[in-house]
C-alpha cells in the first residue's frame, strides 16, 4: 500500500471551502478537503509511487482549470517520506491576476472530481494545456503583452479538435457574408469554434454587451484575434492585417476573454456541469472592467461585483464626508470657546 499527502495553500479556497469527500481514482482512493485557505489531498492505494503521483498531478490539473490557478504547494508526503518541492516547475505559481474570486467556474466537490472527469482530462493533449498553465504563472509576469498573446492564440489551435472543420469553415462562411472576401482558413474555424460555443452564446444569452464596447461585430472579433496571431507569426508588414490588436489595453481585454473561453472548453470536454451564473458575472464584470479603463465611467454597471465595490466606495466617501463635517463643527466650537473667553 502506498500513501500520498499533499497540502496546499490558496486565498481562492478561503472563499470557496471544500467539505471532505472521497472518490475512487485508478483504484485509488483519493481524499478531498479544505480549512480556511488549505487544502489537503490525500491519495491511497496499492498502484505504484508513480501511479499515485499522476493522479496528484491531474487532480491538479483539474483544479487548475476550476479555480483559475493553482493552489500552492506547502508540503508533500510519501509513505511518510517529505519529499523535496523546491524544484516544482514555474507553471505552478501562478500569477496573482488570476487568483480573483470570479474567475471561479467550478468548486470542487463530489461531482466535479469523479474518475471519468479524469479520464476524459487526460484524453486532452497535454502540450497546450502546460504551455497554457506556463502563460499564467507567475514567470510570463515580466513577459511583454503581444508575446503572450500570440502564444495564447497558438495554444486555441492546439485545444481545436479538427474533426468538424469542413463544418466550421462552411458555418463561417453561411453566416458572415463578409467571410466571402477571402479564404476561410483552419485557423479561422478554430477561432469560430471556441468563440462561438464559449463567448458568443452567453454574450447573447445575457446581453453582456462586451462587443459593442469594443466597437466589434462577431466577425470582426474573430478577425481580430486571427490577423494578430497571423501578423505576430509571420512577421508581416504593417500595413497588413489591419484588424490585428494593436493597443495595450485591448491585449490584456482580449487575453482575459481568451483565458476563460479555454477554460470553459476544456470544463465541457470534461462533461462538468458548470452555473451558468457565474459565466455571466464573469462577462459582465469585463464588460464593467472596460467601461473603466476604456470609458473611464461607471454606468451603466452589471457585474455584482463592480456594484458592490462602488456601494463601497460611495460608503467610504460618505463617512469621509461625515468625520470632515465633524472636524469642521469641533473646530467652530474651539473657536467660539476662545471669543468666550
Amino acid at each position: 500500500m502506498n500513501h500520498i499527502s499533499a497540502k496546499y495553500s490558496s486565498k481562492v479556497i478561503l472563499r470557496h471551502s471544500i467539505s471532505k469527500f472521497d472518490v475512487k481514482i485508478d483504484n485509488c482512493k483519493v481524499e478531498i478537503e479544505s480549512q480556511q485557505e488549505k487544502l489537503y489531498v490525500q491519495i491511497s492505494g496499492r498502484r505504484k509511487e508513480e501511479k499515485l503521483k499522476k493522479i496528484l498531478s491531474d487532480l491538479e490539473t483539474l483544479f487548475f482549470f476550476y479555480l483559475g490557478s493553482f493552489p500552492m504547494l506547502e508540503s508533500i508526503q510519501i509513505n511518510g517520506n517529505t519529499v523535496d518541492i523546491s524544484k516544482r516547475a514555474n507553471k505552478f505559481k501562478t500569477s496573482n491576476n488570476f487568483l480573483k474570486d470570479n474567475l471561479v467556474i467550478c468548486d470542487i466537490n463530489a461531482n466535479t472530481v469523479t474518475e471519468e472527469k479524469i479520464i476524459e482530462l487526460r484524453k486532452i493533449r497535454s502540450y497546450p494545456i502546460y504551455s497554457f498553465q506556463c502563460l499564467l504563472s507567475q514567470s510570463y509576469d515580466s513577459v511583454i503583452t503581444n508575446h503572450k498573446m500570440t502564444l495564447l492564440l497558438h495554444i486555441i489551435d492546439g485545444m481545436y479538435e479538427k474533426k468538424t472543420l469542413a463544418i466550421e469553415k462552411q458555418t463561417i462562411k453561411d453566416k458572415y457574408p463578409e467571410s466571402n472576401k477571402g479564404t476561410v482558413g483552419d485557423y479561422m474555424a478554430a477561432v469560430y469554434w471556441l468563440c462561438n460555443n464559449y463567448f458568443f452564446k452567453y454574450h447573447k444569452k445575457y446581453a453582456c454587451e462586451i462587443m459593442p464596447l469594443l466597437k466589434v461585430t462577431q466577425y470582426k472579433f474573430m478577425s481580430r484575434l486571427a490577423e494578430t496571431r497571423n501578423w505576430y507569426s509571420h512577421f508581416l508588414k504593417e500595413s497588413q492585417k489591419p484588424l490585428r490588436i494593436v493597443k495595450g489595453r485591448d491585449f490584456i481585454i482580449y487575453f482575459e476573454l481568451i483565458c476563460y473561453m479555454i477554460r470553459l472548453s476544456v470544463i465541457d470536454r470534461i462533461g462538468t456541469t458548470v452555473d451558468e451564473n457565474r459565466i455571466k458575472e464573469f462577462y459582465y464584470t469585463v464588460h464593467d472592467w472596460i467601461l473603466a479603463i476604456v470609458y473611464d465611467t461607471d454606468e451603466p454597471l452589471k457585474s455584482n461585483t463592480y456594484k458592490i465595490e462602488k456601494q463601497w466606495n460611495e460608503f467610504i466617501r460618505e463617512i469621509e464626508k461625515l468625520q470632515k463635517e465633524k472636524m469642521d463643527d469641533d473646530e467652530d466650537i474651539d473657536e467660539l470657546q476662545v471669543k468666550n473667553d
